[in-house]
């Protein structure tokens, strides 16, 4: 089960972000592997540079339960193709490395946002 709360206030010249969720996971996954439960959070600003680009900085936190923590300062761009969809393209940059449940090194998470 997955819920989190996501929030954007846009200013004059930028906008700033942030998430906070939680993943309860806990129990084996199909291989046997544990999967425990993880809080997640971001705090990130926007800037555009022109009116379908924007320039963003987040910092980004993961915390596996039992396992430890995980930040990342990541630098993205996005590009809004229309009005109800965007093309994001992000590079993190690891600030502290956790213990990843099941001897993981790195952790990929990819999505799509849409506005209806």
């Amino acid at each position: 089960f997955l819920g989190f709360i996501a929030v954007t206030k846009d200013m004059e010249k930028f906008a700033i972000h942030a998430q906070i969720g939680f993943n309860a996971a806990s129990g084996q996954n199909a291989t046997g592997n544990e999967q425990p439960n993880n809080l997640f959070y971001n705090l990130g600003a926007e800037l555009p540079t022109s009116t379908r680009t924007r320039a963003i900085i987040e910092l980004n936190g993961l915390d596996w339960a039992g396992f430890g923590n995980n930040v990342d300062i990541t630098i993205a761009g996005r590009y809004q193709v229309r009005q109800e969809f965007s093309v994001q393209l992000a590079i993190p940059v690891n600030v502290l490395r956790s213990n990843f449940p099941s001897d993981y090194s790195h952790l990929v998470s990819i999505g799509v946002s849409m506005k209806l």
